[in-house]
């Protein structure tokens, strides 16, 4: 899995966003919005998301809600935040996205049920997708959780392609669609 998250002090991504405003973790501000890796996530930060021998914590900045922390390991990837939906602050990251391959069609969370909730998806197959940087081979994955469901189209080298996201909030309904406009870029690449 880590070959879908390359990870590297600098990279950055940019996305379109259309779609209805949203304030949720798997939500972005509508217009266009970068991740950015700032650099190795050290001391209680990358302590706390579970960094070790065999996963690399790294610090996480830009439109995704919440976003601080991405764990990359050969397991999957994992995105933190210590913001709450509310737009508290955390006493601990809590989880917000978890690509972790469990067995070859599906993955499960490793967060404790109850805590943050637990996230499911599974592996919807392969598909071709264009996007404005680019047209992608993309492992298609479904996620699901209480209220949200959502799609991403990851490719090997790139990440996050597109990324589909409907939320329930009581009546309401709304959805968020992202598109790569490029990246990963890293700074000595410019623009």
């Amino acid at each position: 899995m880590d070959d879908y998250f390359p990870a590297a002090a600098g990279l950055r991504w940019t996305y379109s966003v259309s779609g209805d405003p949203d304030r949720g973790y798997h939500s972005a501000p509508l217009g266009s919005f970068e991740l950015v890796i700032r650099g190795p996530a050290e001391g209680s930060l990358g302590a706390e998301v579970g960094s070790s021998g065999e996963a690399q914590a790294w610090q996480l900045a830009g439109g995704w809600f919440g976003a601080d922390a991405l764990l990359v390991s050969e397991h999957g990837a994992r995105i933190y935040t210590r913001t709450s939906e509310e737009g508290g602050r955390l006493g601990s990251p809590a989880l917000i996205a978890d690509l972790r391959w469990d067995g070859p069609d599906s993955w499960e969370s490793g967060a404790a049920a109850g805590r943050y909730g637990s996230l499911r998806g599974e592996r919807l197959g392969t598909e071709r997708v264009s996007v404005p940087s680019g047209t992608f081979e993309c492992t298609r994955i479904a996620q699901t959780g209480v209220g949200w469901r959502s799609t991403l189209w990851l490719a090997r080298g790139v990440g996050i392609v597109k990324h589909e996201v409907h939320r329930r909030w009581g009546e309401r309904e709304t959805m968020q669609t992202w598109v790569l406009t490029s990246g990963p870029v890293h700074p000595a690449e410019g623009s």
